[in-house]
C-alpha cells in the first residue's frame, strides 16, 4: 500500500487547514481502535514545505479525509525529513531506509 501526502499553502497553514487535518486524523485513528502502523507526520523543516504524510495502513480508514483534503499518493518519505504528529508513534521506525 502507498503512503498519502497532503500539501498546504501559506494560506491554507494561516486559517489553520492543517489543524483541521490533524483533528480529523485523530478522530479517525482513536475511532479504527489505534490501528497499528497507521501515523501522521509533518516535514520536519515546515519554513519551506507544509506537505504532511500518511502511512500506507491510513488508507483503509480516511479515503475520504484523503478526497476531502485533496491527498496523493507518494513515496515513503525520508526519516530524518519528517515529525511524527499523530498516530501510532512507532509507525516512524516502519519508515524503509
Amino acid at each position: 500500500m502507498p503512503w498519502y501526502k497532503v500539501y498546504f499553502s501559506l494560506d491554507d497553514i494561516a486559517t489553520g487547514t492543517h489543524i483541521r487535518l490533524q483533528n480529523r486524523f485523530e478522530t479517525l485513528f482513536l475511532r479504527r481502535g489505534k490501528p497499528a502502523g497507521a501515523a501522521m507526520f509533518g516535514n520536519g523543516d515546515a519554513k519551506d514545505d507544509y506537505t504532511y504524510s500518511f502511512s500506507p495502513p491510513c488508507a483503509v480508514f480516511c479515503a475520504d479525509m484523503f478526497a476531502e483534503f485533496a491527498a496523493s499518493e507518494c513515496k515513503a518519505p525520508v526519516p530524518q525529513s519528517i515529525i511524527w504528529l499523530a498516530g501510532d508513534v512507532g509507525a516512524r521506525g516502519a519508515i524503509p531506509r
